[in-house]
């Protein structure tokens, strides 16, 4: 029998040696042709180093002692992700599926086939997601605009580089549990409602944070890169919302707030102590809103006092502004990708 999506998968040559690696075989897409597994460039594509053709094993390698499973699909691309970009990169790989070996109506274990409507996402926006290590699990966006440096070691990967990525989904475990593990990486996020898609997982910390790609931004950027038009598989033909397609709607007043942060991204994530920065509402103006700076646990105050183009890092967690717009920092934990 096929096996259902959102199960254990990994490249055949994901092993460093002495340790062996996978994540989650996420969603079906198709272009009308031919069906695709989608997961990330680090589970599929192996940070480039993966070739167009290679096995991808169910279950993964660490499930299967280490040694390929059955091949289900085989590597056709990888979007590419660079250390040193400072351009907008996404974490998404496909392979294509071999018959008989996955479900062809994209039915995820215990969630069903998704949802036909591609959802922009939003905060309170509730979510769950099926991954190989937490199974199916629920959780809130609380983010959606977030650009953090995600940290890429690992076994697998002892040397990792932490690669910058921006406009990504925040979300936060329901009941001060995990949304996603190590495993879960290439999950696909959808509306705890109706199981419509709105992200791709990639990474996660030890504060029950998550983070993921707007799905939207995957499928355009993974159909501009094979040259067709690719879909998520569902019951009916997937259609975008007006924002998904868009990108989203803004105000004039949060626009403005976005390019500040983009300008202190800029300024700030070159350095090693830096989780990332965000918009989030602030607590004491309702209906107002705040760039968020995410400083490594433990960090802030040797930061503090040093200056970066002109911006001075406090020395505790205090208000600022830059720009005229109220910046808030808090420490946390770094996001490790899964």
């Amino acid at each position: 029998m096929p096996t259902q999506l959102g199960c254990s998968g990994s490249n055949v040559r994901d092993t460093s040696g002495q340790y062996c690696c996978e994540g989650t075989l996420g969603a079906m897409l198709s272009d009308g042709n031919k069906q695709y597994v989608l997961s990330n460039n680090h589970v599929l594509g192996l940070f480039g180093r993966g070739s167009v053709g290679d096995e991808i094993s169910q279950p993964g390698l660490m499930d299967s002692a280490c040694k390929p499973g059955r091949t289900v699909a085989k590597l056709t691309l990888s979007l590419p992700l660079i250390a040193t970009s400072n351009s907008e990169q996404i974490d998404a790989a496909i392979a294509e599926v071999v018959a008989g070996q996955l479900d062809p109506s994209g039915s995820i274990a215990n969630e069903g086939v998704p949802g036909a409507l591609i959802v922009a996402p939003s905060r309170n926006l509730r979510v769950t997601k099926m991954g190989r290590s937490t199974g199916v699990t629920t959780g809130v966006i609380t983010e959606t605009v977030l650009n953090a440096n995600i940290d890429y070691s690992g076994p697998c990967e002892p040397d990792g580089p932490s690669i910058p990525l921006t406009n990504l989904i925040l979300i936060q475990g329901d009941n001060g549990k995990d949304f996603s593990a190590a495993g879960d990486s290439g999950s696909l996020v959808m509306t705890l409602t109706n199981h419509n898609p709105v992200g791709l997982l990639i990474a996660g910390n030890d504060q029950h944070q998550s983070v993921a790609h707007p799905i939207a931004g995957v499928l355009n950027s993974l159909s501009s890169a094979l040259g067709t038009r690719l879909s998520i598989v569902s019951s009916q033909p997937t259609r975008f919302t007006a924002s998904a397609q868009s990108g989203g709607a803004f105000s004039p007043e949060f626009k403005t707030l976005l390019d500040a942060k983009d300008q202190l991204w800029a300024r700030l994530h070159s350095l090693s102590s830096i989780v990332g920065i965000g918009v989030s509402p602030r607590s004491d103006k309702p209906g107002r809103f705040q760039i968020v700076v995410y400083v490594e646990r433990g960090k802030l105050s040797s930061l503090g006092g040093q200056q970066f183009l002109g911006f001075t890092i406090p020395p505790k967690p205090i208000p600022m502004n830059f720009n005229g717009h109220f910046v808030r920092f808090i420490e946390t934990d770094r996001f490790k990708a899964f």
